[in-house]
């Protein structure tokens, strides 16, 4: 509508074609602005200008409300829907009712009492319009109406999140609506962007990995996404920031709470998906070389499972400690070329080659002063045939069995070795944020100046969820399988 007015015009033609096209506004705000000049000029009375205010205000309130409950009236499913009228019926009827209640038992408002009213200010009618706008266009282009459902969770307190609807293999894997986490008072909500997949989500989905106590039962540590809320105690995040952490569960959701102390900022150069292929990889790797088994300048590491996304963080991390041999395992040649380009020093395949005999090569029959072991029971009598005199191994997985039918420990004993098992995950908070902290002062700096490189083997879309795990479960992968949370 123009802001010129005609007040020997019939507005209703324009008043129904500004809210076909959404400017429901437009009417009032034109209206307003000509009754206030014709006030100030003289060239109106105040009781005219509030008649015609009024009767405009009446078509305005028909025409979008017509509109609105037309549109309603598709989404009968949507649970708690009429929860978005509210800031509609409250401009629409509790302003104008009670003014015209005012008008009916002591007569119209003055001018300025009217325009000093909050129906009256343009802030106002304009965020409720937008706000009607933006939920009528969701109706018009949602067809399938996942994002009217996804308003409805959000009045509801409620969240999609990947459930495992059946333990046993990635067909269990599905989203569905659960309750949304409230953050505590030291606490973070953010808004998940992407998440990473760890070999623990396997376990876990099939019921053979123990969730710590307190944790959400959601699969998934490590995300990357933007502050939505904060705990009343939070003073280094605010809403609207972007950040990036490891948590004991809950990322393969829309939402996640998380400690402000385990949280960090992503660099401005990194995207969503770069940010959330750090923390389980790099954590990870740097608590087992260096707070584990206390690797030095100089000495060898064993690198098991060499292109996994820990195996080739480990590699970096043992090149930027200045190691002397860094020695992997990998079942592909492609995979101990690209663990090679990265800082491995010698390679060793281990479906044609003993890895035990080339260590003692490499070494000149000394051993590796450290092993960072994934395999569990099938490696366990060679890794300690592998490792020096005061070696050091850390076991952080089991894949091939935890159990041992018949072993020598005679080699404990006789080379002082330290064998020492460790999950991250059950680790408590104050130990996981002083790794945190590490992980921010040492290896961040690296990722972003690219001394240290991320290493993204795919993405998915979380509707891709059960295709995700099984591309992991292949071991195709070189690096982090990130997912990206789709509306």
């Amino acid at each position: 509508m123009s802001d010129d007015w005609n007040p020997s015009e019939d507005p209703k033609p324009q008043i129904e074609a500004d809210c076909a096209e959404g400017h429901h506004c437009h009417s009032l705000k034109a209206k307003l602005d000509a009754c206030t000049a014709r006030v100030e000029g003289g060239d109106a009375g105040e009781e005219t200008c509030v008649e015609e205010f009024f009767d405009l205000m009446e078509c305005v309130n028909h025409c979008a409300a017509d509109k609105l409950f037309a549109k309603m009236k598709l989404l009968p499913e949507v649970n708690g829907n009429h929860l978005v009228l509210t800031d509609f019926i409250s401009y629409f009827c509790v302003y104008p009712v009670a003014l015209q209640q005012q008008k009916r038992n002591v007569g119209p408002p003055k001018w300025p009492t009217l325009i000093s009213q909050p129906v009256c200010q343009r802030s106002i009618f304009e965020n409720t319009f937008d706000r009607l706008n933006s939920f009528i266009h969701i109706i018009d282009e949602q067809t399938n109406r996942s994002v009217v459902k996804r308003q409805a969770r959000i009045m509801t307190g409620t969240m999609r999140a990947v459930v495992v609807k059946k333990p046993g293999n990635a067909s269990g894997l599905a989203i569905d609506t659960v309750p949304k986490p409230s953050p505590k008072d030291d606490e973070l909500l953010v808004k998940i962007h992407s998440f990473a997949l760890n070999r623990m989500d396997i376990l876990q989905r099939d019921q053979h990995y123990p969730v710590p106590k307190g944790a959400s039962d959601i699969l998934g540590v490590e995300f990357a996404g933007v502050v939505e809320e904060v705990g009343p105690k939070v003073e280094r995040y605010k809403k609207g920031d972007r950040v990036f952490g490891l948590v004991y569960g809950g990322a393969y959701a829309e939402y996640v709470t998380i400690s402000e102390h385990m949280a960090m900022s992503i660099p401005e150069q990194f995207t969503f998906q770069q940010a959330t292929a750090i923390p389980e990889v790099w954590f990870t790797a740097y608590q087992a070389l260096f707070l584990i088994n206390d690797l030095k300048e100089g000495e060898d590491v064993l690198i098991h499972a060499g292109a996994s996304g820990v195996g080739l963080s480990a590699i970096q991390l043992a090149k930027k400690a200045k190691a002397k041999h860094i020695i992997v395992t990998a079942g592909h040649e492609d995979k101990l070329a690209f663990c090679k380009s990265l800082g491995a020093t010698d390679g060793v395949n281990y479906k044609k080659e003993d890895f035990q005999q080339k260590v003692q090569e490499i070494t000149n029959g000394k051993g590796v002063n450290a092993i960072v072991d994934f395999i569990g029971a099938g490696y366990w009598d060679k890794n300690l045939a592998s490792l020096a005199v005061d070696g050091r191994m850390v076991l952080l997985a089991f894949l091939q069995g935890a159990v041992l039918e018949k072993s020598n420990m005679a080699p404990i004993l006789l080379k002082r070795l330290k064998i020492q098992g460790s999950t991250l995950r059950s680790r408590s908070l104050e130990y996981q944020i002083a790794l945190r902290n590490h992980i921010e002062k040492e290896v961040l700096p690296g990722l972003v100046d690219g001394s240290l490189k991320l290493i993204i083997d795919k993405e998915f879309g979380w509707e891709d969820i059960a295709e995700a795990h099984r591309y992991m479960e292949s071991n195709q992968s070189m690096g982090k399988i990130v997912v990206n949370v789709t509306k």
